[in-house]
């Protein structure tokens, strides 16, 4: 199970909620509440290996807070990202394929 730790300034949070609440409902309807941050940028401060576990550190855009994980290495998870990232790869390859003639 990949853990998440979160810590939100709440002055940063109460400006950008009301427009996060509209973006959240444009996406989802009415029928629930939440928040929606399109376009938070997350910038990785820090990632390093603890045992069988991926720690990743990093702030979020607009001075909003702090998220950390905490994620499970194992087998089946490494052939995840490499099938993830092997198509991703494949469909770019295809794109530039045309250039290159």
């Amino acid at each position: 199970m990949t853990e998440m730790y979160m810590s939100i300034k709440k002055d940063e949070f109460d400006e950008l909620k009301e427009e996060a609440a509209k973006e959240y409902c444009d996406s989802n309807g009415d029928e629930d509440e939440g928040y929606e941050f399109p376009e938070l940028n997350i910038d990785i401060d820090e990632v390093y290996r603890d045992g069988d576990e991926l720690h990743m550190c990093a702030s979020m855009g607009n001075n909003l807070g702090y998220i950390s994980w905490d994620i499970p290495l194992s087998i089946d998870l490494a052939i995840d990202i490499m099938e993830y990232y092997e198509d991703k790869i494949r469909k770019i390859r295809d794109i530039l394929q045309p250039l290159k003639e």
